[in-house]
């Protein structure tokens, strides 16, 4: 299994995570790409080596027109009404990468949550991108309406709805697309330690945001015994708390490294962001290794179109997996019990949603381990066509494969072969090629 461990010497910024993938190998030009196809106008990242306390580190900058092609109009009247409990700008000096050399207007960025959620759920991202990026967003959602009392449908983002900040999720989700990576994990957030001053007053370090964070996902954190500012910053809170399964860093192969560095240089510290690439193999003696949170609920008085609309939601959120079964309640009453999987660090925003968006007025939370076989995304030519496969490896060290369906679908309305034609061909090379790159690397 293909791991990114986060360790955050310096704190977190979007940027500095950012930089630190690609500096581990993740191609900028697939990720520009990925941006660029958002249709949110240009997106140029833009990476320079640097130094910091002597350490080589990559620096990343978004050079944006805050505004470029974005239309809020419309959400913006439909959401005005929001206004007074957003007046804030989020100058909190905090983001490493807001000092770019461009005068951006931060202030004048205002983009609901609901914009950006539906604009990820249309853009032209890997399934796996797309659920990820859409965690992150979700969770900062959460964060900014708990902080101001207000449901997170309606929570106006202001600087973390900046291009350069969806610039910085969205690159991030691809860069881990782009190294294959299957499961995130991170070590203890550095919080700093001092105040900041921003719309709110005299706030001291974390900011609001970040501390309902903290409190929702309960990561291992550690604080600085100097007075240094912020230095985790919304964004990047979001991202290693919103992507990471774990707050360990498993045993296993390092096959790469990447640091990212920061803008701000704040005397004593090294204002840096590491991630490791570990190939982290299951030791043979305890395969039960992975967790995972399971919530279930009965609901007997909703519509089943209401009810696939929650679980399309759950999973576009985020959620591992999510289904609806029948079950025969009291007095033979028929009703449907919802079932989610989802990481430890995510299952607190899903609850919330279930709640929010249907008649439960309660859930069961279990916790269990779980034996997660080693897979991997690959894409098989056949007969001219590309079909994506999952490749799974079973603990007698064999292969399975599994052809994506609708890809299949549109394979066979293109070709005129069938469908099972397709399927065992596809299938079959994916595990040839799995095959032919494993003695490759021997």
């Amino acid at each position: 299994m293909r791991v990114c461990a986060i360790e955050m010497p310096g704190g977190v910024a979007g940027d500095m995570l950012l930089a630190a993938l690609i500096d581990c190998g993740a191609d900028q030009g697939r990720i520009q790409a990925g941006l660029d196809a958002l249709g949110l106008g240009p997106l140029p990242l833009s990476t320079s080596t640097v130094q910091v306390s002597s350490l080589r580190a990559l620096r990343l900058q978004v050079a944006v027109e805050q505004e470029a092609r974005w239309q809020q109009d419309d959400y913006n009247h439909g959401h005005h009404n929001h206004d007074h409990h957003h007046n804030h700008d989020h100058h909190h000096n905090h983001d490493h990468h807001h000092d770019h050399g461009h005068h951006h207007d931060h202030g004048q960025v205002h983009r609901p949550y609901a914009q950006i959620r539906d604009l990820l759920a249309s853009a032209a991202l890997p399934e796996r991108v797309r659920g990820r990026a859409q965690a992150v967003f979700a969770l900062l959602a959460a964060a900014e309406g708990a902080v101001h009392g207000i449901d997170p449908e309606a929570v106006i983002f202001h600087e973390v709805g900046g291009l350069d900040a969806i610039a910085d999720v969205v690159g991030v989700c691809l860069a881990l697309e782009d190294l294959g990576i299957e499961q995130v994990v991170c070590g203890p957030l550095l919080l700093g330690s001092g105040h900041v001053h921003c719309a709110h007053g005299r706030m001291p370090v974390p900011v609001p945001a970040v501390q309902r964070m903290l409190e929702i996902h309960q990561p291992p954190t550690r604080r600085l015994d100097f007075d240094s500012g912020e230095v985790t910053t919304p964004t990047g809170c979001a991202l290693v708390l919103g992507l990471s399964e774990a707050y360990r860093i498993p045993p296993g192969r390092v096959l790469a490294s990447g640091y990212g560095a920061g803008h701000k240089r704040i005397p004593g510290l090294t204002n840096v962001l590491r991630v490791s690439l570990i190939d982290s193999q299951m030791a043979a003696d305890n395969p039960w290794q992975g967790e995972i949170e399971e919530l279930r609920t009965v609901i007997d008085d909703a519509s089943p179109e209401a009810l696939a609309a929650l679980r399309d939601n759950l999973l576009q959120t985020g959620a591992k997996d999510a289904w609806l079964q029948p079950v025969a309640m009291k007095k033979g009453r028929l009703g449907s019990e919802l079932v989610v999987l989802a990481d430890p660090g995510q299952v607190d925003v899903l609850a919330r949603m279930v709640l929010q968006q249907s008649s439960a007025i309660g859930l069961r939370r279990s916790r269990w381990q779980r034996w997660e076989l080693p897979r991997r995304m690959c894409s098989v030519r056949v007969h001219g066509l590309d079909i994506p496969c999952k490749v799974v490896t079973l603990p007698d060290g064999s292969q399975r494969a599994k052809a994506e369906h609708d890809a299949l679908l549109a394979a066979v309305a293109r070709s005129g072969r069938s469908l099972p034609e397709l399927k065992v061909a596809a299938e079959a090379l994916a595990i040839e090629n799995g095959v032919r790159g494993q003695l490759e690397k021997q």
